[in-house]
């Protein structure tokens, strides 16, 4: 019997996300007669570990407190140690640092993904940030990133060498979020339904959609909801906001949900106004749920999106764009339905889970 291949994934957390949600539905593609696979969280695991579904998988945390990785060193090498992987894959800014300790502790293949901006570093120029991926590259045999984007970032400004990098695109399982028909709907009688999903933190700037969603509201005589699907530590002054201006009976707060697909399929136009993206696993999703996008210019989105054809792209401080823009969407059904069929047509041809996986396993068997 072929001996399993040991794959050390090192993260900051393990709850939901889009990296997480990445990692897992990687995990459980992975043919579980090839691979092992071993998840080492520097803080936490959230609930959302017992979506993995793989026999082959431990999870374990190291309950790290706020400061500095380096007082961490110790345990991390006797985890590498004793674990003895074949691969030592990190991801983000908040593990790189590990690759040095993969590197002394003679691991044969050591990889580095790049799966968005730290969220002190939108734009991904801090000089600190840069400097330390300048000095752990010679530990490091290949970086990840997900956005060809990203892979731009690291080759301008942390001067990796191109040979260096694979890029490898998010996959989403496109038979999990099924391109129902759509119903034509009565707007007299039946509201047009925005959704967004993401957590509730500054860097997905939910504020500027309620802010175009209050102005819209304010227009058209449609009745509109908004559904943010989604928790985190900005939702009291969300709900607040919400308030102030008057439209808490049309903004719905889903709160974490298992069902997204389902939300999903309920809703007419996806919005993600996020102010720094990777390549998001919620966008992929509500297109393989056949919706038009409306996304910032940001990150990896525009790889995504393709200007009228699947979705449009805004800048995400203009509120009055983004409104004027999802006005242009609730008034013209037939390109909301068009753009939602090649919102679908996208993701089977360029961004499925099978094509992910497809691309990890070859990047899993090479030896350095």
């Amino acid at each position: 019997m072929t001996k399993r291949v040991k794959i050390l994934h090192i993260i900051y957390q393990l709850s939901v996300g889009g990296l997480e949600n990445g990692l897992v539905n990687l995990i459980n593609s992975l043919p579980e007669d090839k691979y092992e696979h071993h998840i080492l969280s520097l803080t936490t695991a959230s609930h959302f570990k017992e979506r993995i579904k793989s026999c082959n998988c431990i999870v374990s945390c190291l309950d790290k407190k706020i400061g500095p990785l380096f007082w961490y060193y110790a345990k991390i090498f006797h985890i590498i140690k004793q674990y003895q992987p074949d691969i030592v894959h990190t991801r983000n800014l908040a593990s790189i640092e590990c690759q040095f300790l993969a590197f002394l502790a003679s691991v044969p293949v050591r990889l580095h993904g790049e799966h968005g901006r730290d969220t002190t570093d939108l734009k991904g120029e801090n000089k600190k940030n840069l400097r330390l991926k300048a000095l752990l590259k010679p530990f490091i045999h290949k970086f990840i990133p997900l956005s060809k984007e990203l892979e731009s970032k690291l080759i301008e400004n942390a001067s990796v060498a191109q040979d260096k990098i694979i890029q490898i695109y998010n996959g989403v399982n496109i038979n999990r979020f099924q391109n129902r028909y759509k119903r034509i709907k009565n707007y007299v009688e039946e509201p047009f339904v925005i959704v967004t999903v993401g957590r509730l933190q500054a860097v997905k700037n939910f504020e500027i959609l309620i802010k175009a969603f209050s102005r819209l509201q304010l227009e058209m005589q449609t009745e509109l909801k908004l559904w943010i699907v989604g928790d985190g530590p900005l939702k009291e002054s969300l709900v607040a906001l919400c308030q102030e201006l008057t439209i808490e009976k049309n903004v719905i707060f889903w709160g974490e949900r298992q069902d997204i697909p389902e939300l999903l399929q309920e809703a007419d136009l996806f919005v993600l106004p996020s102010l720094v993206e990777g390549v998001s696993n919620t966008i992929l999703e509500a297109m393989g749920c056949g919706l038009a996008i409306i996304a910032s210019e940001v990150g990896g989105n525009p790889e995504l999106i393709q200007q009228d054809y699947n979705g449009q792209l805004f800048d995400p401080h203009n509120a009055i764009q983004l409104k004027d823009i999802i006005k242009d969407y609730v008034v013209n059904q037939s390109m909301r339905i068009q753009q939602g069929e090649n919102s679908r047509k996208r993701v089977e041809q360029c961004f499925s889970l099978e094509l992910m996986v497809e691309q990890y396993h070859n990047l899993y068997s090479l030896r350095f």
